[in-house]
């Protein structure tokens, strides 16, 4: 980058899908979790061992007669095993039968009929056996069930002949009451897998349709291109080649002129037919190297090249080196494309208007940044009127500051002519959406 720096002026300004299905709980479609451990399951679940050590202690402590202490630890062991059970299912339901067995050998001797399970641990093993058909697969209530219920024919048999009246009707009413409770959960795990599944395919069919129909609008943008603009590059190419042997009369300096064009038409058509690929591809846009600050001199000699007169201030060599190292390619490109949109835009509406591009250090939100300034003198016969669709470009270059968190200004000049200024930062901020090039 040729030049010295000037100082300018500054314009401020499965694991992988998780859909509702419990309240206060998430699904994980990966077929082992269906209670996530959140806060909600977390609470809900201590708040019910809570609510059964509460009614279970003071109610097998007197009505079976036993000593409060041993009754406190068995209960409190139970309902422990409701909350280790959402955790560690492997901890949590060996320990409920272990304290269910504890339990019935503390009140086989107190004559009670309710016997080998007293009420309260029948509903504290429902609700150990529920968190486990909820939140593991199926094997483990299944096996929670099955150990619980060869306990109570163990101590039905062990009893036996003296069985306490009603034992055997209580021992069927706990295998029963507790493999509805398996049924209930696992049927209620599988549906709720079931409906996050349905509603992972919806949303998955829903993205493949918006993707569908994204492809059929660039591909309707493409054939618009291909056969307006592009089939207009193609004669422009071909009658700028071809028009020094059609006039053999015309000049060195004519030839040159039609030269120029016929290679500028060509490369804008070879970028055109990039575009189009681009347009009509479903995959990712190739990894074409994007143009940067570095290629801003290159695009200054092919516009005068076109016979604009173009006075360039780059920055000198320290800021150069400087500015090359931290800019960011989202800033690099971010500059090239406001400087190409205004040289575009200065030779199109101020034909033969003197030109001047700086490009300066300046600070942006306290940031090292670059500005660059592109400034066209009024053109010699008057201000062209504006070609359809203008402002677009300036809207563009806008938006292009705007991604990478800088500002841009446009406006014109007290002499007439029009000056379009941008602030850069070199680093953009992290949440920044650079438009693609």
């Amino acid at each position: 980058m040729a030049g010295t720096a000037t100082s300018y002026p500054t314009h401020q300004g499965a694991d992988q899908q998780q859909p509702r299905a419990l309240t206060g709980a998430r699904v994980i479609l990966s077929g082992r979790r269906v209670l996530h451990m959140s806060l909600y399951a977390w609470i809900g679940v201590i708040a019910a061992a809570t609510a059964l050590l509460a009614v279970g202690w003071p109610v097998v402590a007197a009505v079976y007669s036993l000593n409060a202490a041993l009754t406190m630890a068995l209960v409190a062991a139970h309902c422990t095993a409701v909350v280790l059970t959402l955790r560690w299912p492997a901890a949590g339901l060996p320990l409920s039968l272990a304290a269910g067995t504890g339990l019935m050998i503390a009140t086989a001797g107190a004559g009670v009929i309710v016997w080998p399970w007293p009420v309260t641990a029948i509903v504290t093993q429902c609700a150990v056996l529920g968190v486990a058909a909820l939140s593991w697969p199926w094997i483990w209530s299944a096996a929670g069930w099955l150990g619980g219920s060869f306990m109570t024919a163990t101590a039905l048999i062990w009893a036996s002949p003296e069985l306490p009246t009603g034992a055997l009707s209580s021992g069927i009413v706990f295998s029963a009451v507790t493999a509805g409770t398996v049924a209930a959960g696992i049927s209620l795990r599988l549906w709720i897998l079931s409906a996050g599944r349905v509603e992972a395919a919806e949303a998955s069919s829903a993205q493949q349709d918006r993707r569908r129909q994204e492809l059929e609008e660039r591909n309707r943008i493409a054939r618009e291109l291909h056969d307006v603009v592009a089939h207009s590059m193609s004669v422009i190419s071909v009658q700028a080649s071809t028009a020094p042997y059609r006039n053999p009369q015309v000049d060195e300096v004519s030839r040159q002129e039609f030269a120029d064009i016929a290679a500028s038409s060509r490369q804008a058509l070879s970028e055109m037919r990039s575009l189009l690929s681009i347009l009509r591809d479903e995959s990712e846009a190739p990894t074409a190297p994007e143009p940067g600050i570095e290629d801003i001199d290159a695009l200054i000699e092919s516009t005068r090249a076109s016979g604009a007169p173009i006075d360039y201030w780059g920055l000198d060599r320290a800021d150069e080196a400087a500015t090359l190292a931290r800019a960011s390619p989202a800033t690099g490109l971010a500059a090239y494309r406001i400087v190409q949109e205004a040289l575009s835009n200065a030779v199109r509406h101020a034909p033969e208007a003197a030109i001047t591009v700086r490009l300066s250090p300046c600070q942006v939100g306290g940031r090292p940044g670059v500005q660059v300034a592109v400034e066209n003198e009024p053109a010699p016969s008057g201000l062209l009127p504006s070609a359809p669709g203008a402002r677009r470009g300036l809207n563009g270059m806008r938006e292009r500051a705007t991604a990478v968190g800088g500002s841009s200004a446009a406006a014109p000049t007290r002499s007439g002519g029009f000056l379009v200024c941008a602030d850069l930062p070199l680093e953009p901020r992290e949440d920044a959406q650079p438009l693609p090039g």
